[in-house]
């Protein structure tokens, strides 16, 4: 199972089927009592990933809280890094707003001490993320900009593309057209790359603001197809957003048994 599981879980993981994935890392920790702290680790790491994916916000916390607790021992700065940043993402998805940010602070000031790297570009995009949720968008865009350029410096491509998206959100919500090249382009990106989850997420963004703006027409068209996206791909937490939205599409052009459909 130790041996095994771990990798049914990474191919699951590769072919969409995050709920799979969630599954066999979490009965590879269910025996991996003998195992080293690598590879407790590396399945935690797994679970917690998987279980944000996956909208089991329960699970994921626990995985954070454990890894943290090895991390205390076994020492790896990157991993504590990344682990606060995606602590704070399962955070706001229960509305833990204020422990989000503060969660995502410490990811922030643990990897500056360290040379750049992916985990640190990634925390600043989810920092531009945070200001533009808040419709603080000219922090919003400082810190997309950032992330940006410090990703295109170490070939991170799936940051450029969330940042991108960040990027696009300020701008349309300012009134500025230019926003809608921004998301096109995280989108165009992610699904010539393969990143799935920052497709799902353009998918969302796209319809989101398209909604805001009563362009039901459009709107219906991204968030039709991004709803479809998240339920193949599993993920349901994105998946829960594009739905709410493509219902209220339908609600708006008074076609009320599909909006509660």
């Amino acid at each position: 199972i130790i041996k095994y599981a771990p990798l049914a879980a990474i191919q699951a993981s590769q072919l969409g089927a995050h709920k799979q994935a969630a599954k066999h890392f979490l009965t590879a920790f269910k025996y991996s009592d003998n195992s080293s702290d690598d590879v407790k680790l590396n399945v935690l790491k797994g679970i917690a990933y998987e279980s944000y994916l996956t909208g089991q916000v329960e699970e994921g916390v626990r995985a954070c809280e454990l890894i943290l607790e090895i991390l205390m021992i076994s020492t790896d700065p990157y991993m504590e890094g990344k682990t606060y940043r995606i602590l704070s993402r399962l955070m706001w998805d229960i509305e833990e707003n204020k422990k989000g940010e503060q969660y995502l602070k410490q990811s922030v000031a643990i990897l500056e001490k360290l040379p750049l790297s992916k985990e640190l570009t990634m925390a600043y995009s989810n920092l531009s993320s945070i200001y533009t949720h808040r419709m603080e968008s000219e922090l919003g865009e400082q810190f997309g900009k950032k992330a940006i350029e410090l990703a295109r410096f170490i070939n991170d491509l799936e940051t450029e593309v969330h940042s991108l998206n960040n990027i696009g959100i300020c701008k349309m919500r300012d009134g500025n057209d230019s926003g809608e090249w921004y998301l096109k382009e995280s989108l165009r990106l992610s699904l010539e790359n393969n990143l799935y989850e920052q497709a799902a997420r353009a998918y969302c963004n796209i319809g989101a603001k398209y909604l805001w703006r009563r362009n039901l027409n459009e709107a219906e068209k991204y968030l039709s197809v991004g709803l479809e996206y998240c339920n193949e791909k599993d993920f349901d937490s994105l998946g829960f957003c594009t739905a709410g939205d493509y219902a209220k599409t339908k609600l708006f052009s008074g076609d009320w048994e599909a909006a509660i459909d």
